[in-house]
């Protein structure tokens, strides 16, 4: 075992956890499936009809006429989602109940309406045949007249409300449109009126002029607007009379006002001797400002020095305003004497127009502004023809309802119902019970934390595995049989149950450890069966073996071997008889027996306890070559503890699947306490179809094949 390299878990584990667990999975899918089979059976019979609705297609427009043809088949399957949520939609059921077909049509959003509203919508459903344009309305319901009723509704109900809809909808759009037909037009008259304004005052222009007729407008704007702004410099002024400080920020925006409003090819005229001075004045004014301010952050406002430094900015103040004076003067001088030189328009024969009143700009009539004038007209009465167009579109007033939908094919009446035929409904409720199975089986598994496999208990115990016994009792047998059969290296020789007994004798023969206790984790893991067999195959070997049938509490080795249940380990302990008239020969050479005896419960602590009689049963090892002795359970009771600290080892049983892993742990570590040696593990009850077994082991299945004969 210590050589072998374990298998991954794979499809054999896995046959091997069904064949364990094939009870469970046979209650889950017979459970399930007889569940399934009788709710199918009495579930009422439902029946469906259905109408079906033709959707014309829309008028395509110019934009998607120039799409690709798969761009315009995304784009009907977008639009015609929406005539399939129609049917679900508000307005169709309601155009459904108003038919009153079901019964009298109560007042709408009543209770009455409401429910009959909730079972329409739940009954119905709607979905499209294939690529075709046609939208399949089906009706589902336990009831048959109420579903071809409600169906053959659905038909006109659904036209009349998709084109009631379609048309409340497109007189918004509609109205939406003639707002924006209203506002270009509007605006396209205004745009003509000033091109014909700007084609005669160009025409009227003489070839001679300047080479830049709108320069005069641009001097007279500029000596407006600096006369506008020197108001500002005033106010700062009639500040500094009323001794009180401009900010920096106000002075430097009067001043970059000033400088602004002179155009490029006037602010070179107007760069003389006023100019520097103001520039110069400007520059002592800032470096005050920024003294003052400075010593206002760190000094009071009665101190010398902030008063001084207050006093300079007052005189660089009055200063810079003296010089924004002069250059003013002399620039609006100089501005007058420009305009002078200027040739005046000649006057034109066309009407004034106040084009900032039309479009909230001035305009100077030039070539270019004419351009860009006659592109705007362009662009508006383009847009006004777009709009007209569509508005020619949506006009849906003039079309008839089944210009955008027809009923073509009403409901026919179910003639059957259309719940899933019998086999059917058999092989999906199987279905469903051999999932539940499968998923009981593994659940089960999942939450079991017993011992699986023999290289597990390997890995997990740090113990080794001396051997590996498979599954060989059929759990529906008779006792008699089951007791027989605790004999299976007798009883069936050449079985691979019996091979596997003689392989653990023969890793046992090879120990040291001659005086070996039997014990395991729990009842029922075939521990007096291992030592049954075990005794037998050693026997089997040429060797003596005296097995002691110490497991007072529930005693069975008198009935595997067939012996009387006394004398036994009970008189020894009472001295009853000498050790050699305990001893019962058996039918197996070499091997012999002593039995519990007669026993009283109270006794039971005492006989186990007693070093007298385990000495005894230790000076025995000279007349044999082992003593097996039989101890009860580890983990309920104590009693093999006492065995484990005078024998030389301990042989513990486990059974695949019987007690969790740290129930085995702990008797291990128990054993370990009291000073025990175990000597290994004899996996017991190993089920599963695995590789062939000839008298080669693996770590899972056994199995026994006869040699195939040489040809």
């Amino acid at each position: 075992m210590d050589g072998e390299k374990r298998r991954p878990f794979g499809l054999l584990d896995y046959w091997a956890i069904l064949k364990k667990r094939w009870m469970l999975a046979l209650l889950s899918f017979v459970s399930v499936t007889v569940t399934a089979l009788v709710y199918e059976s009495n579930r009422p019979p439902i029946y469906t009809a259905f109408v079906d609705i033709l959707i014309n297609p829309d008028p395509p427009s110019e934009q998607i006429r120039n799409l690709q043809p798969s761009q315009r088949r995304r784009l009907s399957e977008m639009n015609f989602d929406f005539y399939i949520e129609h049917a679900r939609s508000d307005a169709c059921i309601s155009a459904v109940i108003s038919q009153g077909i079901l019964g009298a049509v109560p007042p709408p959003k009543t209770p009455e309406w409401l429910n009959l509203f909730e079972t329409i919508l739940n009954s119905s459903s709607a979905t499209r045949l294939s690529e075709r344009r046609i939208i399949r309305i089906s009706v589902t319901s336990g009831n048959l007249e109420f579903a071809y009723k409600l169906a053959n509704a659905f038909g006109p109900a659904y036209v009349s409300s998709l084109y009631e809809s379609m048309v409340s909808v497109n007189k918004t759009m509609l109205q939406y449109i003639d707002n924006e037909i209203a506002n270009t037009e509007e605006e396209t008259s205004k745009y003509r009126t000033i091109v014909a304004y700007l084609e005669k005052k160009i025409g009227a222009l003489p070839s001679t002029e300047s080479p830049d007729p709108g320069m005069r407008t641009r001097i007279l704007n500029s000596r407006n607007l600096l006369r506008e702004r020197a108001l500002a410099v005033d106010a700062i002024s009639d500040t500094i009379e009323a001794g009180l400080l401009p900010s920096l920020e106000e002075m430097e925006l009067a001043v970059t006002g000033l400088f602004a409003a002179i155009p490029d090819e006037l602010s070179r005229e107007l760069s003389g001797v006023s100019r520097d001075n103001l520039e110069a004045a400007r520059g002592r004014w800032i470096e005050k400002m920024q003294r003052y301010k400075l010593l206002s952050r760190t000094m009071t406002e009665f101190h010398p020095d902030r008063a001084i430094a207050k006093h300079e900015l007052v005189s660089a103040s009055i200063e810079l305003i003296n010089a924004i004076a002069q250059w003013y003067r002399i620039a609006d001088a100089q501005i007058e004497s420009k305009l002078a030189l200027l040739p005046k328009p000649v006057e034109s024969s066309a009407p004034e127009i106040d084009i900032y009143a039309l479009i909230g700009e001035t305009v100077v009539p030039s070539q270019l502004a004419l351009s860009r004038f006659k592109a705007e007209l362009a662009i508006r009465e383009s847009l006004l023809t777009d709009l007209i167009k569509k508005k020619s579109i949506l006009n849906l007033e003039k079309m008839g309802q089944d210009q955008i939908a027809e009923w073509i094919r009403p409901a026919a009446k179910p003639t059957a119902p259309n719940n899933p035929a019998l086999h059917r409904t058999l092989i999906m409720d199987s279905l469903l019970g051999l999932t539940v199975a499968l998923a009981a089986i593994f659940i089960v598994e999942s939450l079991d934390s017993s011992i699986k496999t023999p290289g597990s208990a390997e890995s997990l115990l740090g113990k080794k595995v001396l051997g590996i016994i498979p599954c060989f009792t059929d759990p529906l047998s008779s006792q008699a049989e089951a007791t027989s059969m605790r004999m299976v290296v007798k009883i069936r020789p050449f079985s691979p149950e019996a091979e596997a007994y003689r392989s653990l004798a023969q890793k046992i023969d090879a120990q040291m450890d001659k005086f070996i206790v039997i014990t395991s984790t729990g009842p029922q893991e075939g521990k007096s069966t291992t030592i049954s067999n075990l005794s037998i195959a050693l026997a089997e070997l040429g060797r003596t073996v005296l097995v002691i049938s110490a497991n007072l509490r529930r005693p069975t080795l008198h009935k595997i071997f067939e012996v009387p249940e006394a004398p036994g380990v009970a008189e020894l302990f009472r001295e009853e008889i000498e050790f050699k008239d305990a001893v019962q020969e058996t039918s197996i050479t070499g091997l012999k027996i002593i039995s519990s005896g007669n026993l009283n419960d109270s006794s039971i602590p005492a006989i186990i306890s007693s070093p007298q009689l385990i000495a005894k049963f230790r000076d025995a090892l000279t007349d044999y070559d082992f003593i097996l002795v039989d101890v009860p359970p580890a983990a309920p009771v104590s009693d093999a503890l006492s065995f484990a600290r005078s024998a030389d080892s301990v042989l513990l049983v486990y059974m695949l699947g019987r007690a969790s892993e740290d129930s085995v742990e702990q008797v291990i570590r128990s054993i370990e306490d009291v000073g025990g040696k175990i000597l290994g593990l004899v996996m017991n009850d190993v089920r599963g179809i695995g590789h062939a077994y000839g008298y080669n082991y693996s770590d899972r299945y056994y199995h026994y094949t006869k040699e195939e004969p040489i040809i």
